[in-house]
């Protein structure tokens, strides 16, 4: 059984889920994915470079395979043994999906962290949820004004 996950205020490529399961087939446990901002943040041109530059700096040169630092619960897919394995997500307020992924690290099971099939998730600068992904863009908006 596959677990997918992502957010209310995120949409998913339409081949997502196919995606997640061919990687599932070829022996990976959980696919860690990225994420696009919608438009409200990409009005703020200043502010979608900044995050880009950020977000892909990790990104190595040359087109070599980027295995990225992110974790996104708005794009995350594991099997059901390793969600129970890991502990499933713990309840926290904020930063489940990236404990979650810590905890299948440390019980060794297959993670591919893979850029390759993104999802677009809110730009939002007024978050619901105080410390996750809304607030890191709002800190970003407040230096590219500073």
């Amino acid at each position: 059984m596959w677990i997918a996950s992502t957010d209310a205020d995120s949409v998913v490529p339409e081949h997502w889920l196919d995606f997640q399961l061919s990687r599932a087939a070829q022996g990976w446990e959980a696919v860690v994915g990225t994420v696009v901002l919608d438009r409200p943040a990409l009005d703020s041109r200043r502010l979608a470079v900044l995050h880009q530059h950020l977000y892909e700096a990790s990104r190595p040169p040359g087109g070599h395979t980027w295995h990225h630092p992110h974790v996104h619960g708005a794009n995350l897919g594991l099997t059901a043994r390793a969600y129970t394995e890991a502990g499933g997500f713990p309840p926290v307020a904020v930063g489940e999906d990236h404990a979650l992924v810590r905890s299948l690290q440390r019980t060794g099971h297959r993670i591919l962290h893979t850029p390759d099939c993104a999802v677009t998730t809110s730009g939002r600068l007024r978050p619901r949820a105080r410390g996750g992904f809304g607030d890191y863009l709002a800190r970003l908006a407040a230096q590219e004004s500073a």
